[in-house]
């Protein structure tokens, strides 16, 4: 697992870098680059590394880190269903580069999945973006806390990103809470 191979992805395949470019563009326009940086590029370095782990499709793990949160972008009502139009968003934009149905529409189901609880009967892509969306959150927990500043105090936005830390690590399954130990420990060890 090596960051250098993830970035290197990035810049050599087309449909990453297609989708980087989209995707970055959605959140210029959005004014959330911050969010973007914070947690769509770590949170595909982790599918990678997952899909690293498993031995499973790189590209299609990064796709899906990439798109999992779109929706977002798109939001237009007031119900967040961000999962649901990331999914459709997501699956007409590799339609339209032509990349294969049958990853189409696993990555579109992974997308739809992203919010449940990894515990539950999932096929692997959908497990890989629940585990790697909430390890995301836990690295980056402190981008998190300040955006919560701008809302509430700040007791109440520690006692959010604590309450959402646990409740989130109960939604990793056993291979994810692995994971994220492991990266926390790599994390801990860089400040020596």
């Amino acid at each position: 697992m090596d960051n250098n191979d993830f970035f290197e992805l990035l810049k050599s395949n087309d449909i990453l870098k297609k989708s980087i470019k989209l995707t970055k563009e959605l959140a210029e326009k959005n004014n959330s680059m911050p969010f973007y940086n914070e947690h769509f590029i770590p949170c595909a370095n982790i599918c990678y590394n997952i899909a690293c782990l498993k031995n499973t499709d790189r590209i299609d793990a990064i796709l899906i880190g990439i798109f999992h949160d779109v929706g977002k972008f798109l939001l237009t009502g007031k119900f967040d269903n961000h999962e649901i139009i990331g999914a459709k968003f997501t699956e007409n934009f590799l339609r339209k580069n032509r990349y294969e149905e049958q990853k189409i529409q696993s990555i579109k189901q992974a997308i739809e999945n992203h919010r449940n609880n990894a515990n539950y009967v999932f096929d692997e892509l959908s497990k890989q973006i629940i585990n790697a969306d909430i390890i995301s959150y836990i690295i980056h927990k402190k981008y998190f806390y300040e955006y919560l500043l701008e809302f509430c105090t700040e007791e109440e936005a520690s006692q959010t990103v604590y309450k959402k830390i646990l409740e989130s690590y109960e939604r990793m399954d056993e291979d994810g809470k692995k994971l994220a130990f492991n990266m926390l420990i790599q994390d801990f060890l860089r400040m020596f």
